[in-house]
């Protein structure tokens, strides 16, 4: 997340919406529109926003291009004296039409092979990990044998994606069954298969 100034005595809030459109810059700093709040206009100070447009990056260039997904955000804020909600600390996330969190081009792509199929499925989220660390994408739950971890190789096709030698090892030393999953590759491996479960009569 991005921190900014802090707000001594001021009583801080939880802001938790979908952004309704990036940041505009405003006379002084820039306000951030809330598609749950279409009333109130939350400021960002200059600083703010510089540090916002730098770290998130990524994530708002794969929403500028992915229209149907949504731009989560969580932050803190503060009422000032003229009673205007000011933003202190941000982060966002981009999630798909299902709200399910997405982290690049292929990852939005795979999931929805996922749901097209009518897979059942886990989500991995990456939480505290740095984004050049391996973690497997989703975890199929919809299989004969026990849960498999589907990891996407994505060092050609997506930057500051892990080290295939990294990846490779990770999944040689887990503990769960895995699979690879290389959304470039025209020979690509299918899915392990879904199994139907069905109710047995006693």
């Amino acid at each position: 997340p991005l921190m900014g100034k802090a707000a001594a005595g001021k009583k801080k809030m939880i802001l938790i919406g979908e952004i309704d459109s990036v940041p505009k810059a405003a006379v002084f700093g820039c306000t951030v529109s809330i598609k749950q709040l279409p009333q109130m206009n939350f400021f960002m100070s200059d600083d703010l926003m510089k540090s916002f447009s730098k770290i998130f990056k990524e994530t708002l260039s794969l929403h500028a291009s992915n229209k149907q997904c949504h731009l989560m955000t969580i932050a803190t804020f503060t009422i000032q004296a003229q009673g205007v909600p000011e933003i202190q600390e941000m982060a966002i996330t981009l999630v798909n039409e299902q709200w399910i969190p997405v982290e690049n081009q292929a990852e939005i792509n795979f999931v929805s092979t996922l749901i097209n199929e009518h897979r059942c499925f886990h989500k991995e989220l990456r939480y505290n990990l740095s984004i050049d660390k391996p973690i497997a994408c989703a975890t199929l739950t919809d299989v004969e044998q026990p849960p498999i971890a589907v990891y996407l190789k994505t060092k050609d096709y997506v930057s500051q994606s892990p080290d295939t030698e990294e990846l490779m090892h990770v999944m040689e030393s887990s503990r769960v069954d895995t699979f690879l999953y290389d959304p470039g590759d025209e020979n690509i491996r299918p899915l392990p298969r879904k199994h139907i479960f069905r109710q047995t009569s006693d």
